[in-house]
């Protein structure tokens, strides 16, 4: 960012291609969020399988209940708080593809501007 001394305009200069490549990296890393989830799930099956070992109906033990409510409480925790920075990471994303789009558009318009000013000129 710069001031123009001659009419006192600020500039703003931004790697369009750098904006988009942080956005398309900001979704990629919502991909690997989802490979968390599955292994939330996992786990909570591993442990169901285990707290039903040894027992009749093969059902958890009754003992194991407030470790189960604990774990599902703690991931049902976590997989919300997963959903809620998958959207705002997202959004961030979808930001940063609209400044970029903005931006070559605004760079656009100014260029055919310029490009008109001296054609009648």
């Amino acid at each position: 960012m710069g001031t123009d001394a001659k009419n006192n305009a600020t500039t703003i200069a931004a790697n369009l291609d750098n904006l988009r490549a942080v956005a398309t990296q900001l979704t990629g890393s919502l991909e690997s969020l989802e490979g968390l989830r599955k292994q939330l799930v996992d786990i909570r099956h591993a442990a169901m399988v285990e707290a039903s070992v040894g027992t009749k109906s093969n059902s958890p033990a009754p003992i194991t209940s407030p470790l189960l409510a604990s774990l599902n409480a703690a991931i049902a925790k976590i997989d919300s708080n997963i959903e809620i920075f998958k959207k705002n990471v997202a959004a961030d994303a979808a930001s940063l593809n609209k400044l970029a789009d903005d931006l070559e558009e605004t760079t656009r318009k100014g260029a055919h501007n310029i490009a008109q000013q001296v054609a009648h000129s």
